[in-house]
């Protein structure tokens, strides 16, 4: 479609080359006919050839016109200028078709993958904690997502497959835990604990969670023993041999000799092995040099046939984990990292952690400002609307600089300014901002030794899909705005100022913060009751100011505000308006129809219009129009003339 539509602009701009040529010809033969010469033949098949052409490329773009509604009439296109007009509205019809598809594929996908989660059961236990938690949610994005009609598709569209990532990561361990591959399965395993915590994880890595009426898969396992090929299949299972002891690096021991201790028989021991791990350690482990810990298989190798309908194992009572950490003093945890269980002591913890330090250091110096200085905020004790004023009044330009390109500024130190936005995300959730590092938990074994983990990258994401920036940044706007506003002054993009005898305007240009001003001055009354057009571009989540002042006049006009994104009315920015006197109004919601602030001048003095950027991936175009209108002017009434009264009949006549 969009080459076809791409097709017709080239041969409009080429039919209206040819109108300009043709017309010139036919002009020029006017003239020769006023003098009663003939224009020659090849000029009136050359206007036929362009009539027909034009009749041609008209019928092709009806024929492109078909998402319109209504279709036009043919009979109405008699120019180029229509022609473009029907092209172009079929252009944004077939966009607004193409999101409208994206989003609602990807709406399709994320609902099928909650079902998927809404669907599971644990093998063992039907009142499984974790698994009910998960669904919980599940079951609410489901209702919510099914429910959703988003003003912009397109852009909803990018954001709903991250909304339900930690459900599809969910279901893909449940479904490959038998079959993926060792990095896979412990990159999963973390995500889910991360989203949905341990007990969930771990029971998908176990192959625990299944579906309805599903026979448990069987795990792979490693090849068995030469002599055990020789025993009857008849003979009872031997007990399986404890696993050998393999010396391993302290800061990779896993903590199975506390089990192999126990006064349980070795088969009970082995059995109580998670079944994954013993897969991860064995069955994908080459030799030599022998694995961490082999998965016993002996017993297996020689039981009986199965019955001709598989029967899933029978249930055992549970068992105490096998995997255990450090004694609590310690401050140990459990890691899963290629194929190796590993105990991490709180030695081995700080080392990740300042390995995970290191990387932000070098790839994410937006975080590691924005981090320091809500460090040194929440150190102060000083509230949100003192740290809006002061962080403002230093960089009044802040919000209109992404925040990933902020550390570009000032030297590094406008990075520390987004200390407010850690602020706007730790009010929802306590402790993100310091479990941001070690939640994300990146798979360093799954790097080469020349690659670089993008960890600013993954931390932006995780700032906006987990800090659900994606849905709260206008409201974190509003809060700046309703803080600072009227003081310190934001850094302002261009606005209005109104006079008795003139207005002024200003406009500053990219990039964000300078304080050079392109002014111009209106003394004509058309000109000044005109809109005043500024276009702005806008990176994502980020805001641009505009304002409206004037002293006191004794013909106030009305401010009204509109706003535009691809020539299509939107309702992106905040509209503060400053009474003569008192305190600055709320932040109102822009309207997409446009917003009237009355009187400005003797009612109100200041309007503050901020138009943002919600979207996190894209930069966004748009055109604010600011009019002062002024009531009309009633006539002043005729002057009144003298009229002499009319003779009376009666009266004597002179002589």
């Amino acid at each position: 479609m969009k080459q076809a539509h791409d097709d017709l602009q080239r041969q409009l701009s080429a039919l209206r080359t040819r109108f300009s040529d043709t017309g010139q010809r036919a002009a020029a033969a006017a003239d020769a006919m006023i003098a009663t010469v003939m224009p020659d033949a090849e000029l009136i098949d050359a206007l036929a050839q362009t009539g027909r052409a034009f009749v041609e490329l008209r019928h092709a773009l009806l024929e492109q016109a078909a998402p319109l509604s209504p279709i036009p009439d043919p009979t109405s296109l008699t120019s180029l200028a229509h022609l473009e007009r029907v092209l172009q509205e079929a252009i944004e019809a077939e966009e607004r078709r193409v999101r409208q598809a994206a989003w609602e594929l990807a709406r399709e996908t994320a609902l099928a993958t909650l079902d998927r989660v809404l669907a599971l059961i644990h093998r063992e236990d039907g009142g499984f904690a974790g698994l009910v938690a998960c669904q919980a949610k599940a079951r609410d994005m489901h209702l919510a997502i099914s429910a959703q009609q988003p003003d912009n598709p397109g852009e909803e569209a990018t954001i709903v497959s991250g909304r339900v990532r930690a459900f599809a990561e969910l279901v893909a361990l449940v479904d490959g835990w038998n079959v993926l591959d060792d990095d896979r399965c412990a990159f999963l395993q973390d995500a889910i604990t991360q989203s949905f915590g341990r007990p969930l994880a771990l029971a998908a890595l176990r192959g625990k969670l299944g579906n309805e009426g599903e026979a448990p898969p069987e795990p792979v396992r490693a090849p068995a023993p030469a002599r055990a090929a020789t025993a009857s299949p008849a003979a009872p299972a031997p007990e399986p041999p404890a696993p050998p002891a393999v010396p391993e690096p302290a800061a990779e021991r896993v903590s199975f000799a506390a089990a192999a201790a126990a006064p349980e028989p070795e088969a009970e021991a082995a059995e109580e092995t998670p079944a994954a791990l013993q897969r991860v350690v064995a069955a994908r482990t080459p030799a030599p040099p022998p694995p961490l810990i082999e998965r016993p298989t002996v017993a297996r190798s020689v039981e009986a046939p199965p019955p001709p309908l598989p029967v899933p194992p029978p249930v055992r009572p549970p068992a105490q984990p096998v995997v255990t950490s450090a004694p609590a003093s310690t401050g140990a945890q459990i890691r899963l990292a290629g194929t190796k269980v590993q105990v991490e002591s709180s030695e081995e913890q700080q080392d990740r952690e300042a390995s995970l330090e290191a990387m932000a250091a070098e790839t994410a110096q937006w975080w590691v400002g924005a981090r320091k200085g809500w460090n040194e905020f929440r150190a102060s004790g000083a509230s949100f609307a003192d740290a809006a004023k002061e962080t403002l009044k230093r960089y009044p330009y802040l919000l209109s600089v992404p925040i990933q390109k902020s550390a570009e500024h000032e030297g590094g130190r406008l990075a520390e300014g987004y200390a407010l936005l850690l602020e706007h995300v730790e009010k929802q959730e306590e402790g993100f901002v310091k479990e941001a590092l070690t939640r994300l938990n990146p798979q360093f074994t799954t790097r080469g030794t020349e690659q670089t983990y993008q960890l600013g990258q993954e931390l932006y994401l995780y700032v906006v899909a987990e800090g659900r920036l994606y849905k709260t940044y206008p409201d974190f706007v509003k809060e700046v705005m309703t803080r600072v506003i009227p003081e310190p002054g934001l850094w302002v993009q261009g606005g209005l100022t109104e006079g008795q005898a003139e207005t002024a305007s200003f406009v500053r240009v990219d990039p964000a913060g300078t304080k050079a001003l392109q002014m111009a001055s209106l003394t004509d009354d058309a000109e000044r009751g005109a809109p005043r057009l500024f276009a702005a571009t806008l990176g994502p989540l980020t805001t641009r100011f505009f304002k409206v002042e004037a002293g006191e006049l004794t013909d106030p006009p009305d401010v009204e505000v509109k706003l535009k994104e691809n020539d299509a009315p939107s309702d992106r920015a905040w509209v503060v308006s400053v009474p003569v006197t008192g305190q600055p109004e709320a932040p109102k919601k822009h309207k997409a129809g446009g917003t009237v602030v009355p009187e400005l001048g003797k009612q109100h003095r200041l309007v503050w219009i901020g138009v943002f950027n919600p979207d996190p991936n894209n930069d966004k175009t748009y055109e604010l129009a600011i009019t002062l209108k002024r009531k009309a002017r009633a006539a002043p009434p005729a002057a009144a003339t003298f009229t002499p009264p009319k003779p009376s009949p009666f009266a004597p006549k002179k002589r």
